[in-house]
């Protein structure tokens, strides 16, 4: 519980817990489809669980007391994981990001989907081959095939997407030292938290759902 996010965790921690799973299930990790969504689950829960004891924290009125009265959930893992926990709640990082969330829930999103859920939209996206098939979903959702925006706010917000991924993909290009004439959309991206990552720095989070203004249902 040292980590504040599930994507901060590192990818040897990662693949320890990922290992236990097919310990006890057939499952084929090497399927990115299915990686991606035990990954998915995994994310979730760990929310899920840090929002749990977030609630604690804040029930002990003050960060000393918290400390002191460690949950009982807490007790096998160790006392410097709920310490650590502790540490990162109190932080003026954590209390910076989740004053930003608050602004974020409370702004309105229309879009234009109509009854189709999202997940939906992202599964086509993926089976149309785009490689931020989420971004791309924000994007029909909000402007539509003609391309005209529901609301400016969300425009900028897909704008700064567009920018984050294409700094991405040539850093990635960098990286794996690929020759200059291969175009960027042809680059393979096999980070499984890619996209999340520029997703959430703009859009924010909401209870529930792991990036606001992609609905309730998304993948």
């Amino acid at each position: 519980m040292n980590m504040g996010y599930w994507r901060t965790i590192s990818s040897s921690e990662k693949k320890d817990l990922m290992d236990e799973i097919t310990m006890n299930f057939e499952i084929d990790m090497k399927d990115s489809k299915l990686a991606n969504y035990i990954n998915r689950l995994y994310n979730g829960r760990y929310r899920v669980f840090k929002v749990e004891l977030s609630a604690y924290y804040k029930l002990q009125k003050t960060h000393e007391n918290a400390l002191a009265n460690p949950p009982l959930e807490m007790l096998d893992r160790g006392v410097n994981q709920w310490v650590d926990l502790c540490n990162h709640l109190n932080s003026n990082k954590f209390k910076k990001a989740s004053s930003s969330n608050i602004v974020n829930r409370s702004k309105k999103y229309n879009h234009r989907t109509g009854s189709r859920p999202f997940s939906y939209i992202v599964e086509k996206m993926v089976e149309d081959g785009l490689k931020f098939s989420e971004v791309n979903t924000f994007e029909f959702a909000y402007s539509g095939n003609n391309k005209c925006w529901t609301w400016n706010a969300a425009k900028a917000q897909h704008d700064e997407m567009f920018v984050k991924e294409h700094e991405y993909l040539i850093e990635r290009a960098k990286e794996q030292q690929l020759p200059e004439d291969i175009p960027l959309e042809e680059m393979p991206i096999d980070d499984l938290h890619a996209e999340i990552n520029i997703m959430m720095p703009v859009l924010g989070t909401k209870p529930g759902r792991r990036i606001l203004g992609l609905g309730g249902g998304h993948l």
